[in-house]
């Protein structure tokens, strides 16, 4: 190779010391490129897998809240059709409270001769309840059967307060002011 640059003018040399400095130049400025380009692929790369991360994580985070939502929606459903089928309407009401006492009397052989109603509103859980007083004369037996029919009705009826009159010890009945309480809804 020594040979070769013997034979070459200095022109040639320096033009081939150019020619050799600018591929030198061109090698360093592609290496740089290249390693900026690398590091820019690997950042890349790496941004990419955490966005991957992310996605699935916010793919798996969508499916919760749309189960939840689809949970609570059940509820909200399951709530309304509880306040049908278990509360008083508040259009026919007392009505229907009314139907459903003489039901049970009927069926349970109770005679009522006075019911008192009263009203109460609780505003904070949009409900109103109707309060029926009576007395109850009867055996052990029919209580019992009153209490057993009041506990199946379908709708929110309960026995707030029972006050035993006469124990019945004497005459084997009993003589009680019962409170009945049903529920509609506002």
């Amino acid at each position: 190779m020594s040979v070769i640059i013997n034979h070459l003018t200095d022109k040639e040399k320096r033009a081939l010391g150019r020619l050799g400095l600018a591929v030198l130049l061109f090698l360093a400025l592609g290496l740089v490129l290249y390693l900026n380009q690398k590091n820019g692929f690997v950042n890349a790369t790496d941004d990419l897998t955490r966005a991957r991360m992310e996605l699935r994580k916010a793919e798996k985070s969508l499916g919760s809240a749309k189960a939840e939502s689809g949970r609570w929606q059940e509820a909200r459903q399951d709530l309304e059709s509880f306040g049908a089928s278990y509360f008083y309407s508040d259009k026919n009401g007392i009505e229907a409270l009314r139907r459903d006492l003489e039901r049970i009397f009927n069926q349970t052989g109770v005679y009522v001769s006075e019911m008192g109603y009263s009203y109460a509103d609780m505003d904070k859980v949009r409900v109103k309840k109707i309060v029926v007083s009576f007395n109850f004369t009867g055996t052990y037996a029919a209580l019992r059967r009153l209490l057993s029919v009041i506990e199946r009705t379908p709708k929110f009826l309960t026995v707030e307060k029972m006050d035993f009159l006469n124990t019945g010890t004497d005459s084997g009945y009993l003589n009680l002011r019962m409170v009945l309480a049903g529920y509609y809804e506002i």
